[in-house]
């Protein structure tokens, strides 16, 4: 019998991220984005002390250059945070970290606020815009929710 070839695991997988990789995370990615870095690690540090925050990321040569953060909330998911290094950028690396976080969500709902920039990506994987708000730039602001495919059932 053929056994097939064996899974090939991925050569950077989205992995959990402990609290040592902070200020990369602070540095490479939020502060890349223009936000200032005690602000960007003040949101790191905040998400760190929400005990239903999970952060998971993507580590090439030793730095994350790719960032999601999953809470718990009510009977959903949502993401808190997810962020990608600038030149690293049109690789699939944030699919790859919202395809894991979809992965974890399992059945239960996950749901994004987003820009009107990023809600195009997020419909490309699935996403659904649920509400919408007004942003205080005088944009909107998006709320979009995946739900987990319901099984078919078959009539008798």
């Amino acid at each position: 019998m053929n056994e097939g070839a064996p899974l090939r695991s991925e050569p950077n997988p989205v992995e959990a991220l402990d609290s040592t990789r902070d200020d990369a995370i602070a540095r490479n990615l939020l502060a890349a984005d223009g936000i200032p870095m005690e602000e960007a690690q003040t949101q790191i540090a905040a998400l760190r002390t929400d005990p239903a925050v999970t952060i998971r990321g993507i580590v090439i040569d030793d730095e994350p250059v790719a960032v999601v953060a999953m809470r718990k909330a009510n009977m959903a998911n949502e993401i808190a945070l997810l962020v990608v290094a600038p030149d690293y950028r049109r690789q699939g690396l944030a699919r790859r970290c919202l395809s894991d976080a979809l992965r974890r969500s399992g059945r239960r709902p996950l749901v994004v606020e987003a820009d009107e920039a990023c809600t195009e990506f997020y419909k490309s994987v699935g996403f659904k815009i649920v509400g919408r708000r007004p942003s205080p730039d005088g944009g909107c602001r998006y709320r979009l929710g995946w739900h987990a495919p319901r099984p078919k059932t078959s009539n008798p």
